[in-house]
């Protein structure tokens, strides 16, 4: 065995962990506890892009800098411990092929920062923040499905606004 990991699903499918969305042959769940390693085989050692692994909305330019590569993983790994996922893995059969993190406005601190970002009134909303599609499955129509299983996995915790930023 080579040691490598590798992106599927590793036979724990529970009755607590059926799909947010179903389109064909990709099924979307939360990224939750269960799933990580599967996360963590999509995104690769790099974290996806230079390190990142999803932390840069969520912190300070400083604390992403200085986080880059495993401080961030493992600072990200600890959102996924929290009472609300912070996005949607998507499969395609057993292999994790994609990520959406969806999460409500105040869990990035960048957007609060943000001076040209601000909300423009009091609803509560929440942000796709990142999109992340493997190499060997790019070019074939899964942001949009990401993006449609986002917006069903954040209704199910309450969301009933959708306003879109062009980043």
């Amino acid at each position: 065995m080579s040691g490598k990991k590798s992106r599927h699903l590793s036979g724990r499918e529970k009755s607590s962990d059926r799909p947010v969305h179903h389109h064909t042959d990709l099924s979307v769940y939360p990224l939750t506890p269960d799933h990580w390693d599967d996360f963590e085989v999509l995104f690769g050692p790099r974290g996806a892009c230079g390190g990142c692994w999803c932390m840069w909305w969520r912190l300070t330019s400083h604390e992403f800098r200085e986080g880059a590569g495993t401080a961030n993983r493992d600072k990200f790994r600890e959102c996924i411990r929290e009472p609300t996922p912070p996005g949607v893995l998507a499969y395609r059969g057993q292999v994790a092929v994609g990520w959406c993190a969806v999460a409500p406005r105040e869990k990035y601190r960048r957007l609060a920062s943000s001076r040209t970002l601000q909300p423009i009134d009091d609803t509560p909303v929440w942000a796709i923040t990142c999109l992340y599609v493997g190499k060997a499955d790019r070019r074939q129509g899964l942001t949009r499905q990401l993006i449609e299983a986002a917006c069903v996995f954040a209704a199910s915790f309450g969301a009933s606004a959708r306003k879109q930023l062009s980043l």
